[in-house]
């Protein structure tokens, strides 16, 4: 079974002075005008249970104008055990998280206690967008599922900054060479866990896509920064020969990086790339056909993080019923309709099936 959170609890936070909702073990519903602060119930949520926020807000933003503390915390349980998880945030001091009442000053041990995987419009231009959130997408999964992927991400984005600095700085060779090889070794770690992490997406979302689809085929490949191979989610290379073949692409790349002052492979240069039907998504695919490969994108990232995770996940879907037609709507829904604890924000509740509301919780959020 896993936890399911049944309350949630807002003081200060946003534009919360005090609220409390009771969520539904399956499907709560919360609906509302907008700017009614819907999207601020999702967020906080998502800070007790990812430790972060899709919004990437300072720490003060979250406390309410006129307010010095913003405190925001969940009551979880599952067959055994409760589980408390608050977050306090002073304003100019910072945060602290609590779990069952012991403090925790580090992020990696809170994030993924209970896992949570958040759909926002924003998501739905995934096909389009930029590297980087493709990049963090599969790096979100990863370190809810495992705190070691976490800290291997963290200290391979620190080892980055060091070697950046000595390019710019003209550092001595035994320095830039000592930086090289600790970023090739810390890169083949987190590259071979990425393409294993994408290759369970990828199997998870074909089959998702084939059915919304109709039949089309989905195609995923990790573009490495570091090798022309493109089957890598097929064939995936251990964590050595992608060392190598960062510290050889650097040593070529010598020169360049020197002139334009950045390292040009690993990890942080790699990219996701999609296809539909055999042609690249980003360049051929429609707009519904793009939303079709973010939907079922996805609703594979749930099915991974509750195979692979402590604990099931909680669905967390920001508003993006106005964003989809009717058929995906009707897709997205069926989904949500009782794999995961799912919380949904929208300003219309005609966008769900009678049947599907007639078995959940239904919250007002007024302006």
């Amino acid at each position: 079974m896993g936890f399911h959170v049944s309350r949630l609890a807002l003081s200060g936070f946003r534009n919360y002075a005090n609220a409390d909702f009771k969520l539904s073990e399956k499907l709560t519903v919360l609906v509302g005008p907008n700017a009614a602060g819907k999207t601020n119930v999702i967020e906080a949520i998502q800070l007790l249970t990812a430790a972060e926020s899709f919004r990437n807000p300072l720490w003060d933003d979250l406390v309410m104008w006129g307010r010095d503390v913003a405190q925001v915390s969940l009551e979880a349980s599952d067959e055994r055990r409760k589980l408390t998880v608050e977050l306090d945030v002073r304003r100019g001091k910072g945060r602290e998280f609590r779990v069952n009442g012991s403090v925790k000053r580090r992020l990696m041990d809170v994030r993924g206690i209970i896992p949570s995987v958040v759909f926002t419009p924003d998501d739905l231009g995934i096909v389009k967008g930029s590297a980087e959130r493709r990049r963090t997408m599969v790096d979100a999964i990863g370190q809810q599922i495992s705190p070691a992927y976490g800290a291997l991400r963290r200290e391979y984005e620190r080892i980055v900054r060091q070697r950046n600095a000595g390019l710019k700085e003209r550092a001595e060779p035994g320095v830039m060479d000592a930086l090289t090889l600790r970023l090739a070794e810390t890169g083949g770690k987190l590259a071979a866990h990425r393409i294993r992490l994408l290759s369970r997406v990828g199997d998870e979302a074909r089959g998702i896509h084939e059915v919304m689809s109709g039949g089309e085929e989905l195609g995923l490949e990790y573009v490495a920064s570091w090798t022309t191979e493109r089957d890598l989610t097929e064939i995936p290379m251990d964590a050595e020969d992608i060392e190598q073949a960062i510290l050889d692409t650097l040593r070529r790349l010598t020169e360049e990086e020197k002139v334009r002052g950045i390292t040009l492979a690993g990890p942080h240069r790699d990219d996701v790339a999609f296809s539909v039907g055999g042609h690249g998504a980003r360049a051929f695919s429609s707009q519904g056909q793009q939303r079709s490969v973010a939907l079922s994108v996805k609703m594979a990232e749930v099915h991974v993080v509750r195979d692979l995770a402590s604990s099931p996940p909680i669905l967390l879907l920001d508003d993006v019923m106005s964003e989809l037609d009717e058929q995906r709507r009707h897709e997205l829904t069926g989904f949500v309709g009782g794999l995961v604890q799912t919380v949904v924000t929208t300003t219309n509740l005609h966008y769900f099936e009678p049947s599907l509301l007639s078995s959940a919780t239904v919250l007002e959020v007024a302006a």
